[in-house]
């Protein structure tokens, strides 16, 4: 069972990107071509001869990929019943929790939500916590594995037709249908996203003394783009290594830092909230753009309506308020080694660094 060459996924990737693309570009300027009252134009591909070509090739691609499958599928299926067979009893008992832990190794990384295909489990692992801290949840960690699994799979089962299914109806001029089969799929990852949301914060209560750093990984690795090493944070951590200051300035510069970081974990919680309610419209934007051209409207979509832009402007903002507000208090010279304060056009940069 060798894996699929990457050079027929290659093939079949940049196949269905240019019949996508032609067949989107066709349904475009038919619709424009209807309302100034025009004859429709073929699309790029049919004009040039070669649609049948695609189409062939395209289902020749398919074709091996789904034999390959099917092969891979007999041979996974034969070998568990080989591995099975050999087990002791014991052993036995254990096997779906392996089924169950392999599945998320594979499947995991199938999710398109923040949360959706973060491995709770891998975190725990990390921590390093005892083996007997970790026999006291079993119990919570078996439910966790089984209500994933559950949802993964239902997640699975629907991906494996959905993406055909909503081409389909985009070609055939329902976009009405696609927009249902994206939410369909939606919905389920939503489902796989709350299965893991709701564990972060049981794992955090029954982990005891490591809930609060497990707590604080979890949340990193699901939204990497909210929970950053700002500016501010950065500033706080320089003037705290200033080993000249004097006590009156470094209480004061405390008073701050505490008032800042009240601000800042607000601001964050409204952003992880809106990060998961756009994310999850994101799927469906894009076909209510192509149905909006379709039926000769214009979207009122537009960068300056993103709220989670803005959001990350207020946390900037907010960077640069405290920035001004700590400079006078060590004196120029020593903020000259402070982050610098954000120019009204300079973009906002997000950092990959680990909060702290």
């Amino acid at each position: 069972g060798e894996e699929i060459p990457q050079e027929t996924i290659d093939k079949i990737r940049e196949r269905a990107n240019r019949v996508a693309a032609s067949m989107v570009e066709h349904l475009i300027a038919e619709e424009a071509a209807k309302q100034a009252g025009e004859l429709p134009k073929k699309p790029i591909i049919e004009a040039q001869d070669d649609f049948e070509t695609l189409k062939a090739e395209q289902d020749a691609l398919m074709l091996t990929v789904n034999e390959f499958l099917k092969a891979k599928a007999r041979l996974r299926a034969q070998f568990v019943l080989d591995a099975q067979a050999a087990l002791a009893q014991e052993q036995s008992v254990r096997w779906p929790s392996l089924e169950r832990a392999l599945y998320r190794e594979r499947n995991l990384s199938n999710g398109q939500l923040p949360a959706e295909s973060v491995d709770l489990m891998k975190i725990i692992e990390d921590l390093g916590i005892s083996e007997e801290q970790l026999n006291s949840i079993v119990e919570e960690i078996e439910a966790f594995e089984m209500a994933l699994d559950v949802a993964m799979r239902q997640r699975d089962a629907l991906l494996a037709t959905a993406t055909q299914k909503i081409d389909e109806a985009i070609a055939n001029r329902t976009p009405d249908l696609a927009l249902s089969l994206t939410d369909r799929v939606t919905s389920l990852r939503l489902a796989v996203r709350n299965v893991n949301q709701s564990h972060i914060d049981l794992f955090a209560t029954v982990l005891g003394d490591q809930g609060e750093s497990f707590h604080r990984a979890a949340l990193k690795s699901c939204y990497p783009n909210v929970y950053i090493k700002t500016r501010g944070k950065t500033m706080f951590a320089a003037v705290e290594a200033m080993s000249d200051l004097d006590e009156r300035v470094r209480r004061d510069v405390a008073g701050l830092e505490a008032a800042y970081e009240a601000e800042l974990a607000a601001i964050n919680e409204q952003l992880r909230a809106t990060t998961d309610r756009e994310r999850a419209k994101a799927a469906r934007r894009g076909i209510e753009q192509l149905k909006a051209g379709m039926e000769g409207a214009q979207s009122s979509a537009s960068d300056h309506d993103d709220p989670v832009r803005a959001l990350i402007i207020r946390r900037a903002e907010l960077d640069d308020r405290y920035l001004t507000l700590v400079a006078p208090l060590i004196g120029t010279e020593r903020a000259a080694a402070l982050p610098k304060i954000r120019k009204n056009r300079d973009p906002i940069r997000i950092e990959s660094g680990a909060a702290e």
